[in-house]
Order: C-alpha cells, then structure tokens, then sequence
C-alpha cells in the first residue's frame, strides 16, 4: 500500500498548538463564558478568519476543568457556562511570567511560513498584517488613557519614521 505523503493537502495551523488553552483561561478571567460563546468571541476577534472547531473547544474545556482550571458556574438548557477557578487563576499568572518565552514560539511559525514565500508574495503578506495590527492599535488606544497613549508616543513616532523611509526608497 503507498504511503501517502503527510505534507499534501495540510495546511500549518492557523494557530500555535497550546495557545487555545491560554485564550480560553484568559476569556473566563473575566466573565463567564459557554463554549459556543468562546468559539463565538474567537471567530469576531480574528475578523471571521478563525472559529475553534467544537471538538477542540469541548476537549480542551473538558480537559480544563479536569484539571481544576475551570469549573461550571451555571447551566442554561443544556448550554454549560463555565467560570475561571482559584487554580485557574494561578495557571494563567504562570502563563504570564513565561510570557517572553510564549512570544518568541509564537512567532517562529509565522515566520518560517514568510521565509518560505516569494519576496513578491511575503511582502504582501506583512502589508496585509501591517493593515490588521493598525485596526486592532486603533481599537486598542481608543480604549487607554492619555498618560499611557503619550507612554507610547515616542514607539509610533520610530515606526512612522521607518515607514517613511520606506516609502521614500519606493519614490
């Protein structure tokens, strides 16, 4: 029988293995949440591009509350909302001291997937990111005070510098 070759028809995830279990723990921090409601809030932050699969998102709430992350706060039909839990809590504030070591592997995927493109097509690529980190900053400063937004005053003004240097070397 011929091995059939793991590559085809694969597509990286979308999302880096184990970042799922930090999401989930971080969306019940502060509210209440069923799993259709965090597969619901997933899919409108990634902008309709991403919705955690229900068996994803059932196994893993299953698996949290297993090991004492989370727990049922109330039931609705058959609908389960769960709350985050004391030992939960604690999980997410390990989570956070690793918090440089969770950015740098949470990067490497998406940058070998750009190391693997064309210049043509890797340049559109990081233009398309750039244009979504700029509406997720815009949403993000509307909410923070003027004593943080002037905290990152002097970063933007850097950034704007570089983009205009670049723009001047395409001219």
């Amino acid at each position: 029988m011929p091995q059939e070759d793991e590559c085809e028809g694969r597509l990286p995830h979308a999302v880096p293995r184990g970042l799922l279990r930090f999401v989930i723990l971080k969306l019940l921090e502060s509210q209440e949440l069923s799993g259709t409601g965090i597969a619901d809030i997933l899919e409108e932050r990634s902008k309709g591009v991403w919705r955690p699969s229900p068996g994803s998102t059932y196994h893993l709430l299953s698996s949290l509350q297993e090991r004492g992350h989370i727990e049922e706060a109330r039931t609705e039909g058959r609908t389960i909302f769960y709350r985050l839990s004391e030992a939960g809590r604690e999980a997410l504030e390990n989570i956070h001291e690793q918090k440089k070591a969770l950015d740098k592997r949470a990067a490497v995927g998406p940058m070998l997937w750009l190391s693997m493109l064309s210049s043509e097509d890797r340049v559109h690529a990081q233009l398309k990111h750039l244009e979504g980190a700029v509406d997720r900053l815009e949403d993000t400063f509307s909410q923070l005070g003027t004593e943080e937004k002037e905290e990152y005053l002097e970063r933007l003004r850097t950034i704007r510098s570089c983009l205009s240097k670049i723009i001047n070397d395409i001219k």
